[in-house]
């Protein structure tokens, strides 16, 4: 046997060992990115434009929490509030709304040990400039955001008085997966695209891409036979 022969003989036996060794992140990132895709999300339509960097004063039973100057995109229909609960039970809330000539009341629960207060509401329907109050029967330890205000995302206040600006984020619910957003993304992705590119010029992306990858393996197992 020639030492060539040899050397072929040898890459033939490390075959099934390099398929694993490529096989197995490849497959990985498959199972990873579809639980990723089928996995619900809640979607954000906007934000005040605030950081969650400090930590801000919460307001005590009874006294008004507030946030006023900001801007509600029209299809949100719940507002999330980087806001905490002292560890234990829930602190039961009310928002108040006002937005556009409009007023809506929501019942809500600001979480303990961790922030993040969500209070869903019918739908404004159009960009409108708005503020939020809320009370309740329980203290509400801290908040998340900033120790400034500013021209986008308002001030929040307790009892009038400025302490800053909250984080505030609008969604759209309910959550849902990504793949039920998919269509929607392909076709906002080709907005600014030239004349022929399309929503499904994506979709074609797609069997091409996976295509180009399998043929790249093949090439590669050809080789080390």
């Amino acid at each position: 046997m020639t030492t060539v022969e040899a050397r072929r003989r040898g890459l033939r036996r490390g075959i099934p060992a390099v398929a694993v060794a490529i096989g197995i992140p490849v497959l990985a990132f498959l199972v990873l990115t579809l639980a990723w895709l089928l996995g619900t999300h809640t979607e954000v339509v906007g934000t005040n434009s605030t950081g969650s960097r400090f930590s801000l004063p919460g307001p005590a039973p009874g006294q008004r929490l507030c946030t006023l100057g900001l801007t509600l995109p029209g299809n949100a229909n719940a507002i999330r509030i980087q806001i905490g609960a002292a560890q234990g039970a829930p602190a039961p809330a009310t928002l108040r709304l006002a937005a556009g000539g409009q007023t809506r009341v929501s019942k809500g629960t600001v979480p303990p040990g961790r922030f993040g207060a969500v209070f869903p509401f019918r739908p404004i329907g159009h960009e409108a400039r708005a503020r939020w109050c809320l009370t309740s029967s329980r203290p509400i330890v801290a908040g998340l955001g900033d120790v400034s205000a500013n021209n986008y995302g308002g001030i929040t206040t307790i009892d009038g008085k400025g302490v800053g600006l909250l984080n505030v984020a609008y969604l759209k619910l309910p959550s849902r997966s990504l793949v039920d957003a998919l269509p929607a993304a392909a076709r906002h992705a080709s907005v600014f695209r030239a004349g022929f590119v399309g929503a499904w010029t994506y979709w074609l992306l797609v069997p091409i891409i996976l295509l180009a990858w399998i043929a790249g393996l093949r090439v590669l197992l050809r080789e080390i036979r």
